[in-house]
């Protein structure tokens, strides 16, 4: 009864682990449509091509690309290095959109996954 009760528990704590390697929404589904993932957390990966701070306002950013579309992102934290693989969680934003067309398509950071691979 303790092993079903402890693989359960285990088996639960796995699905819903932030780590796994899949689970990951891609750019170019957000990019073609910004609407439907607006306001939703959500994980993607992809290669810091830009970053960008600015101290005296506490602002920091990075643009993540994965395979030719690219991403705003507002870090939480520090700022990744370019060419650093990243995977993170974070939150769809967008200043405006008209007719399906995002302009300042945008994530919130909330957490930027150490996934090791």
């Amino acid at each position: 009864m303790a092993i079903l009760a402890f693989l359960t528990g285990s088996l639960s704590a796995m699905i819903g682990c932030d780590y796994l390697p899949f689970g990951y929404v891609s750019m170019k589904e957000i990019v073609d449509n910004p609407t439907q993932y607006e306001g939703k957390k959500i994980k993607v990966k992809g290669l810091v091509s830009e970053v960008t701070s600015i101290p005296f306002l506490d602002i920091r950013f990075y643009a993540l690309n994965d395979r030719g579309y690219q991403i705003l992102v507002v870090a939480k934290e520090t700022i990744p290095a370019v060419k650093a693989d990243v995977s993170m969680i974070g939150v769809v934003n967008n200043f405006v959109v008209i007719r399906n067309e995002s302009l300042g398509l945008h994530l919130r950071e909330t957490k930027r996954l150490d996934t090791g691979w």
